[in-house]
């Protein structure tokens, strides 16, 4: 199975004002920027410690392309990590070829596109999934210090999900429902003066009611009680009346599972909706490998598909 994550990426200034990518400061190209970046990326390698407290690397395994005309940049990213003993076995005799220490680095290839069309606010950034090796949050770190050490310090990047809706609608419809989580987030209070005040807004009680199905289960009623207050739109504080219950909540996130594809939703905060793709079927594979130029290809109409789509794809579920 082949899948990529697509992201949407923009630029602030400090008064929080999206930029038009394509000339950001007045004048600058943000494509010729992210070309810069990747070059730096390619000559000097970034170390850092992950929340698990392994050693990281992030590099690029060879120069990144940039193709004017489509307004893309392609790169294959090589993360890398610690903290891990594996062996390296002959797939036909089983016989060890290598083994790791926990101080060995290991790194994969991941498959980079970004995307910047002419004249707008956003561009795409596609990257190829693999267990273990996520670099979306490192890719945003390394490129907004990037940009300060390159003299822009007025701007910060951001990097968010980007679903597809129309593919959120198909797996709506058809999807199995696999979690339900039933969220309420009180604050504690503290008698202590002077640290109640600073501590009510910093302390939270979460309070979680998870069930979970199997394929016995019916929940086609339950599924249609979900989707309706996924419809609606909620601000920040809003509660959520759910099944008519004396309880309100303060999210509801639900797992749906189609076509070996797990996705979680969340009624509040759909930003955090993952957008992840299964391209098998979009790309031609040779002797096990993922032919490049199909490989941009699937990435491009992916993203043709978002850009295509809205929430309002998603009202008309029953």
């Amino acid at each position: 199975m082949n899948i990529i994550n697509i992201y949407r990426l923009s630029l602030e200034n400090k008064k929080k004002e999206a930029q038009i990518l394509s000339h950001f400061n007045g004048e600058t190209d943000f494509l010729n920027t992210l070309e810069e970046f990747c070059n730096h990326t390619f000559r000097e390698i970034h170390y850092y410690t992950d929340n698990k407290g392994r050693q990281r690397s992030f590099s690029l395994a060879s120069p990144a392309v940039k193709d004017l005309n489509q307004r893309s940049i392609v790169g294959i990213f090589e993360p890398g990590y610690t903290g891990d003993k594996f062996k390296v076995k002959d797939g036909m005799t089983n016989s060890l070829k290598y083994s790791a220490s926990r101080r060995d680095l290991q790194s994969r290839e991941l498959f980079t596109m970004i995307y910047i069309p002419k004249n707008t606010e956003y561009a795409y950034l596609c990257i190829e999934k693999k267990e273990n090796f996520s670099i979306k949050t490192v890719i945003e770190n390394t490129l907004n210090k990037f940009l300060k050490e390159s003299g822009y310090l007025d701007y910060k990047l951001k990097i968010e999900n980007s679903p597809n809706y129309n593919y959120l609608r198909r797996m709506i419809i058809e999807g199995e429902l696999k979690e339900m989580n039933l969220i309420r987030e009180k604050p504690l209070t503290f008698d202590e003066k002077p640290y109640s005040s600073a501590l009510d807004k910093a302390r939270v009680n979460r309070n979680e009611q998870v069930y979970k199905f199997n394929k016995e289960s019916n929940t086609t009623i339950l599924k249609n009680e979900l989707f309706k207050v996924f419809r609606e739109k909620y601000s920040e504080f809003q509660k959520i009346n759910f099944l008519g219950s004396l309880e309100e909540f303060d999210e509801i996130s639900f797992i749906l599972s189609l076509d070996k594809i797990t996705k979680t939703f969340y009624v509040k905060d759909k930003s955090k909706i993952r957008s992840n793709m299964d391209i098998t079927n979009l790309v031609d594979i040779v002797e096990g490998e993922v032919v490049l130029d199909s490989l941009i290809k699937a990435c491009f109409m992916c993203i043709g598909n978002i850009e295509n789509s809205s929430f309002d794809d998603i009202e008309d579920v029953a």
